[in-house]
């Protein structure tokens, strides 16, 4: 399964876009969803990117309120911390 997402990238030489998207295919991280590819529609640019049951990382954070939230436990939440400075280093 994928996911699309339509991607926001205001104004970009199509040659530095498609660069960018190198890199962002590029990374190997636990904690980020693996960009597939991507294509140009009329209403943008959208990107497929692999599907998670639990749906993002952000969801789990900040998203979902009442029964149906995800509940994290500090060993998690620390996890995801580390995974995601690894990622920025």
């Amino acid at each position: 399964m994928i996911v699309l997402k339509k991607l926001k990238i205001g104004r970009v030489a199509n040659e530095v876009f498609d660069e960018k998207m190198a890199i962002v295919r590029s990374i190997d991280n636990e904690n980020v969803a693996s960009l597939r590819g991507y294509f140009f529609a009329e209403d943008g640019v959208w990107g497929l990117y692999d599907y998670f049951s639990q749906g993002s990382v952000s969801v789990m954070l900040h998203g979902k309120r009442g029964g149906n939230r995800v509940h994290l436990d500090w060993e998690t939440l620390i996890r995801i911390a580390i995974g995601a400075a690894r990622g920025l280093a």
